[in-house]
């Protein structure tokens, strides 16, 4: 059993930001990462440019009608300062105007002396007092975190991290359908394995889904702009049947184009670039240019493949301005938490200074609490340092899971099909839920914390009457407790 001063789990743009603001505060950080720990696109095509006319926009009170106020006040205020402490000392701009937000916060923390990595570990659950203390006091204390426990997939055993503060940054949930801009293991297990542990979740029934993704099949498929199409860019069914698309609504497009993946039964459509004049193709979309060169793929000569892809979870664990739950002692930041802030996808710099900006206030909190407190350790339950054996039909259900995601619960559905939906996931968790934990494998048990996501947002979208689309409709926020949640479910 090891214990730690601040225990950051995941590496991505918001658990490497709250990390180095916390190391620059003189305090000892651990990052836990998995070796699914993979970054796409997020990070190098961010336009400086973006980036700067957002900040600017904040600073003019231009606000979401659907944001909380106080969020999006907190944004305001601290994006510029953010910006400017963790980025700015390591800035690292591309020819073509693009941020490496990701590598230049890594770089820093990779300098830092108070910063410790460890590499190739997949949480699997949360360690709380109620839980897992020998004291049998403690569980009518306030609930809360006192750690985690992980698996080492190098020594394939169970090991247990104490520490003071636990801060959960494991990013959303959009590859629980097939097609994704994400890594296939972004299926939302940070929030699963929160729930379990009691905390409080917010409009899980908010996906954000884009209209045009640049398709690689067994990828992260790549969001492509929607000017494509308004610069005479012609959406194909195959390499020469064109498709009269509406261009008045990314809503009414993601849909049209939904609708005729399922029409035509075909694993992707095609976007033919061929016929605009290539110099100003090239020179107004450098980002998507380069892209495609670097992954086999020339917009000037031939048809690109693409498919309508999940993009983006705006709910996710509750959070307040200090990106702390409703479990004491843990904390949640990025795609994994919800901050109460909502806008269209198309504005992908604000989900990098939401990160950034939550990410400062957080580092802030736990400077000023770190003298005040003495945190309190129990001696624990512990119990096998082995995981059971992996099964062969994980991988069917993974499958089946993402269909059903896609059918019935992602981007056109009415009651019928949340009905059917929700009474699949159900069935799926039926035969996947452990009776306990070490007993399964890894790979069950994130299979097992998949569903469990897969199936708070089917219930929430079904009880919510929302429609997850490209823009975030719903101002009503998933807020029940973990008890509520449950029985929600139960249903």
């Amino acid at each position: 059993m090891k214990t730690k001063e601040i225990l950051v789990v995941g590496a991505g743009i918001a658990g490497c930001a709250v990390a180095l603001a916390l190391a620059k505060r003189g305090i000892d950080v651990t990052i836990l990462t998995s070796p699914f720990d993979q970054r796409f696109y997020h990070a190098p095509f961010i336009r400086h440019e973006s980036l700067e006319e957002k900040v600017c926009d904040l600073q003019r009170e231009r606000q979401e009608h659907l944001s909380c106020s106080r969020a999006h006040e907190q944004l305001a205020m601290l994006a510029r300062q953010s910006i400017d402490e963790l980025l700015e000392p390591n800035y690292l701009v591309d020819r073509n105007g693009n941020i490496d937000i990701h590598r230049c916060l890594q770089d820093q923390l990779k300098q830092h002396p108070q910063v410790e990595w460890i590499s190739h570990h997949s949480v699997i659950e949360l360690l709380t007092l109620d839980q897992h203390s020998l004291k049998k006091a403690d569980r009518y204390k306030k609930p809360a975190c006192i750690g985690v426990i992980a698996y080492n997939h190098e020594t394939q055993r169970i090991e247990y991290y104490l520490a003071k503060e636990t801060i959960l940054a494991t990013g959303g949930a959009p590859s629980l359908f097939p097609y994704s801009t994400h890594p296939s293991s972004a299926c939302g297990g940070g929030i699963a394995i929160a729930y379990r542990a009691g905390a409080r979740l917010l409009n899980m029934d908010q996906i954000q889904f884009h209209p045009l993704g640049l398709f690689e099949k067994e990828r992260p498929c790549f969001p492509l702009p929607l000017g494509l199409l308004t610069e005479g860019g012609k959406i194909l069914t195959s390499k020469i049947s064109p498709v009269e698309v509406d261009l008045s609504s990314p809503s009414f497009l993601l849909h049209q184009l939904y609708d005729q993946l399922l029409k035509t039964r075909s694993e992707h459509l095609w976007l033919d670039l061929t016929l605009l004049d290539h110099l100003a193709l090239k020179e107004q979309f450098p980002t998507v240019d380069t892209y495609c060169l670097n992954h086999g793929f020339n917009i000037v000569k031939d048809p690109l493949p693409i498919v309508p892809v999940a993009a983006y979870t705006c709910g996710g664990i509750a959070i307040d301005k200090a990106a702390q739950t409703t479990l004491l002692r843990l904390r949640a930041i990025g795609e994994v938490a919800c901050t109460g802030l909502f806008w269209n996808f198309k504005e992908e710099s604000l989900s990098v200074l939401e990160s950034l900006t939550w990410a400062l206030a957080c580092a802030e909190d736990i400077a000023k609490q770190a003298n005040k407190f003495i945190y309190y350790f129990p001696d624990l339950r512990e119990g096998s340092s082995h995981l059971g054996a992996s099964s062969s039909i994980v991988e069917e259900d993974w499958k089946f899971l993402r269909q059903t995601m896609w059918s019935y619960v992602g981007i056109h559905h009415d009651r019928a099909h949340l009905d059917r939906g929700c009474a699949l996931l159900d069935q799926l968790s039926l035969l996947n839920t452990p009776h306990d934990l070490p007993s399964c494998s890894i790979e069950q048990i994130q299979l097992y914390y998949a569903i469990q996501t897969a199936q708070l947002i089917a219930h929430s979208v079904r009880a919510h009457g929302t429609f997850i689309n490209c823009s975030a409709r719903s101002s009503s926020f998933f807020q029940r407790g973990a008890t509520d949640n449950m029985r929600l479910i139960a249903t």
